[in-house]
């Protein structure tokens, strides 16, 4: 039996995956980044966290920290940037 929580937990990964496939615009146009030879494609909120992600890993090991599970860790710097982004704001 799935409990309200769990429902409300359903429908915000729903929103959060839908986001993480948008494209990001600067000066509202859509940003493109290049993918070798299969050309330009729409650079996406889930590219950005990825980035992001390698970022905060490269940190972490450099330091000498390892990270006990790892996609625990992407599940939560995904909800992170989600929530302080303008889409968690107008409800895309």
């Amino acid at each position: 039996m799935t409990t309200l929580s769990g429902i409300h937990d359903i429908q915000e990964n729903i929103t959060i995956n839908k986001w993480l496939e948008k494209s990001m615009t600067f000066n509202r146009s859509d940003r493109y980044e290049e993918h070798g030879y299969d050309g330009f494609e729409p650079y996406t909120n889930g590219d950005y966290v990825n980035k992001f992600l390698d970022k905060i890993r490269d940190i972490v090991y450099g330091n000498g920290y390892e990270l006990e599970d790892v996609n625990s860790f992407k599940d939560d710097i995904i909800r992170f940037v989600y929530t302080y982004s303008d889409a968690k704001q107008t409800k895309q």
